[in-house]
């Protein structure tokens, strides 16, 4: 049987208070769950929260990643790479770690610089005069 998913708060609270009142008359809450179709644990969780959250596709608390940059840091790195634009984002990682400025990775600084329209700035591509002399040098005989 699929599982509901309760948007009604109301209804929570109904269903709550009859699973309570199907025990007094010896049917169990496992058996309540079945025939109602929603899990154990799910009707426990309503039970305990007030019918507070009802849905399991509803808003969830999204646990703050403590290794994450700070907004002063994602703007001292752009702040960086907008003075030093000769550098690359590998580079520029490792700079700022010698500098004090921030501790990061350099995938993270490549992604706020590509985040911030950084990256093309800093490409320098291949030079000219290399290819020429590399050329001039070939021998067609």
């Amino acid at each position: 049987m699929p599982k509901k998913h309760i948007q009604d708060e109301h209804r929570a609270n109904d269903i709550v208070q009859t699973g309570k009142r199907y025990g007094g008359y010896g049917v169990g809450i496992q058996e309540y769950c079945k025939r109602i179709g929603i899990s154990l644990s799910r009707w426990y969780r309503m039970a305990k929260t007030g019918s507070q959250e009802l849905s399991p596709q509803g808003k969830r608390k999204v646990p703050k990643n403590p290794y994450a940059l700070t907004e002063e840091e994602k703007g001292a790195i752009v702040t960086y790479a907008i003075a030093h634009p000769q550098y690359y984002h590998r580079e520029m990682a490792y700079r700022m770690v010698d500098e004090g400025i921030t501790c990061t990775s350099p995938s993270t600084v490549y992604r706020i610089l590509r985040k911030h329209g950084l990256i093309g700035k800093n490409f320098k591509g291949p030079c000219p005069e290399l290819f020429l002399l590399t050329c001039a040098f070939l021998d067609f005989r």
